[in-house]
């Protein structure tokens, strides 16, 4: 990484809001003191141009204004969001223009409710991950207004979703809500830890064979509830996993539907499927709103 003038990095593990523990590039070296005041990056009066997170570092945005720099989570750093509580921030975390970039070893935890700006970019490159844990997100959230880029052999853990929301109780519902990576799929490697208070699906509204993992796709559902794979009975919807499925715990349909009416579901595994739960397994499952 060649740093330029406007970097910031974390002396130590801290807050993002905490004063005295950073260091700023000023194009020759670090400095954490003269003119170059060392405070956080939403309180520096420095020009921040990206800040580098090699450490853990936790926090969140402002209520009031957004971050005019970007993030880039380094490896062995972890960017631990927890500041805002729902709903999301009035101004957008993430400045437009700007990014989260995980890189390999990386990790952004979002345990906080953050917005980013159209044209803002969301990050995680083959080796980093990102961890969703935050029950107000769905998939019509402010987070995914911008760009998202989830590359083969990175990582999306799903710990906490908005399962109950009405119209987005869905990880995917409308083609936009999450773009595809360069070789077409949503995420690279994805697994679902869940412990939900309701029902939840994949794959909700009519949007085709929805290329869902590039990699391998995991689950863990340790609620009573199901996951649920497609919903939608218009067209033929369904997902396709060009790794391996496998099913460590909780219920699970592939296929579902809330009325009587026929389904087209379209389920494709191109690696091994494996199914280790002692709870129900259901290629298609009948969930009438009754």
């Amino acid at each position: 990484i060649t740093f330029v003038a406007g970097d910031m990095r974390p002396l130590m593990n801290t807050d993002l809001s905490f004063n005295g523990q950073w260091e700023f590039y000023n194009g020759t070296t670090w400095i954490t003191s003269g003119t170059y005041d060392g405070k956080a990056p939403q309180n520096t009066s420095n020009t921040i141009n990206r800040v580098f997170i090699d450490k853990y570092v936790t926090g969140g945005g402002s209520a009031t204004k957004a971050y005019t720099c970007s993030f880039i989570i380094q490896s062995g750093g972890e960017l631990d969001l927890v500041a805002n509580a729902p709903p999301h921030v009035a101004a957008e975390m993430i400045a437009a223009g700007k990014k989260i970039e995980v890189l390999t070893g990386g990790t952004l935890t979002v345990q906080g409710d953050i917005d980013v700006a159209s044209t803002s970019n969301l990050i995680v490159r083959s080796g980093g991950t990102m961890t969703l844990n935050q029950n107000s997100i769905n998939n019509s959230h402010p987070m995914w207004d911008g760009v998202e880029l989830f590359e083969g052999g990175s990582t999306v853990v799903i710990n906490d979703w908005k399962w109950n929301s009405s119209g987005a109780g869905s990880l995917l519902n409308i083609l936009t809500s999450i773009t595809n990576n360069a070789n077409g799929y949503k995420f690279g490697n994805l697994i679902i830890d869940v412990n939900s208070t309701d029902s939840f699906s994949l794959i909700g509204g009519g949007i085709g064979i929805v290329n869902l993992c590039e990699n391998d796709f995991d689950i863990s559902n340790s609620s009573s509830y199901y996951i649920h794979g497609a919903t939608n009975r218009t067209g033929i919807n369904g997902f396709l996993i060009n790794g391996n499925m496998t099913i460590y715990d909780g219920n699970f349909s592939f296929g579902t539907s809330f009325s009587n009416d026929s389904f087209n579901h379209q389920f494709i595994i191109n690696g091994n499927f494996e199914c280790g739960s002692n709870d129900v397994l259901k290629i298609h499952h009948i969930e009438l709103n009754t």
